[in-house]
């Protein structure tokens, strides 16, 4: 396995053969800093993060469900009242980096539900709460959408570091 790797004081790039897990010690040609890298093992790696995928995918699923289960219960709510309880899902889907379109799947499957109600049920106060449910959760979806591309440009720091 062979990796680039640069030196933390001249910046200079360096190609580093090794195995999976294997540390190494190394000299930078240029300036003679030394340093330890350690070759990690990609296949590890990627079992990890899928399975904290799935962990914050089944956290979202389950906010996500609440929510609609809650506003579906208690019909006297308003549509303001589920966009409201909704745009906190924003800053959770930000700090969880949760994929923004969970939502709109969500917007999608309760469209699918509403036009299945209405039409073998013809209870068109549940279709109409549940497509309700949908737009909001749509416009919730774009702002997921918004705040993940421009998430790359906003940079967080410790608390400890802003004193």
């Amino acid at each position: 396995m062979i990796e680039k790797i640069s030196c933390p004081n001249c910046k200079h790039i360096l190609e580093v053969k090794g195995k999976p897990l294997e540390k190494i010690i190394i000299v930078c040609p240029k300036c003679n800093t030394k340093g330890v890298f350690q070759f990690e093992d990609k296949n590890y790696k990627n079992r990890y993060y899928d399975f904290q995928s799935y962990i914050k995918l089944i956290f979202a699923l389950f906010l996500i469900s609440i929510l609609i289960l809650f506003s579906i219960i208690s019909f006297q709510t308003t549509d303001i009242f589920f966009l409201v309880i909704s745009i906190i899902l924003i800053p959770l889907f930000f700090l969880l980096k949760v994929d923004w379109r969970i939502p709109l799947v969500f917007a999608l499957l309760l469209f699918v539900l509403s036009a299945i109600g209405l039409a073998f049920y013809k209870d068109t106060l549940f279709a109409n709460q549940l497509t309700n449910n949908g737009y909001w959760l749509i416009v919730v979806g774009v702002l997921c959408y918004i705040v993940n591309s421009l998430r790359k440009y906003v940079k967080i720091t410790k608390l400890s570091s802003l004193f």
